[in-house]
């Protein structure tokens, strides 16, 4: 699902990744979806970018804005093959990526703002998401997760409806995760509830159940991890 390179030391405080992977649009694309805060991909993210999201082959160049106010700012922009846009590869171009990110840190409090933009010719994907966090301490925890995302044309012509998730997380106590989520899609909506348990870092238990109005979806799930791992996604506090 993914093979890249990443350059962590360029010049002028510039970094990179080279080759396949999942695109940095938004908050949720950049998960494997073993590390989602859910068992199943919300709605509008189903629907306009698929169930594994957005992965492609290319070079995405990262730069950290320098600035009065010592503030994180990321800018991101790349060039990629353009499958999301054209499957078959017959349009020669390549296709872009742009991100702006900001985050800060407010005391127990972590703020993230971002947009994202990618497209190919006439095609294009336009999203902004939010990320809130409150951390207590390794045992307490508050996350709020939002996300819009839309289809567009050139010149707006044939825009499509606007998705949004929305996404509240209570940590109340270290092994113990409760979350709510609302998804929309147009006239579309759904909500559902998740409850996950972690015996330990390598073995997570969940229980999760949606509906979108006319039909409810239980999903129960086992996550378990041999050996080292990577870093855990923001929504788990250790």
């Amino acid at each position: 699902e993914e093979v890249y390179i990443d350059l962590v030391a360029l010049p002028a405080h510039f970094s990179a990744r080279i080759g396949q992977q999942l695109l940095p649009f938004g908050v949720t694309n950049r998960m494997h979806p073993h590390d989602w805060p859910w068992p199943q991909m919300p709605l509008p993210f189903a629907t306009l970018i698929g169930d594994h999201g957005i992965s492609d082959v290319g070079a995405v160049l990262n730069y950290r804005v320098h600035n009065p106010w010592d503030k994180a700012l990321t800018v991101q922009g790349g060039l990629v093959s353009g499958a999301f846009f054209d499957t078959d590869l017959s349009d020669p171009s390549p296709g872009w990526l742009g991100r702006a990110e900001f985050f800060d840190e407010l005391g127990a409090i972590e703020l993230g703002l971002g947009v994202s933009a990618m497209g190919l010719g006439s095609q294009r994907l336009e999203g902004a998401d939010l990320l809130l966090r409150w951390r207590g301490d390794s045992w307490r925890s508050v996350v709020l997760i939002g996300e819009l995302i839309r289809e567009g044309a050139q010149g707006d012509s044939a825009a499509g409806d606007l998705g949004w998730v929305g996404t509240l997380q209570l940590q109340p106590t270290r092994p113990l995760y409760l979350g709510v989520r609302v998804d929309g899609l147009g006239k579309d909506t759904g909500y559902g509830g998740t409850l996950s348990y972690y015996t330990s870092e390598f073995l997570r238990l969940r229980l999760a159940t949606f509906t979108d109005g006319d039909h409810m979806r239980i999903d129960g799930q086992l996550t378990f991890v041999w050996g080292s791992h990577p870093v855990e996604p923001y929504w788990v506090n250790r």
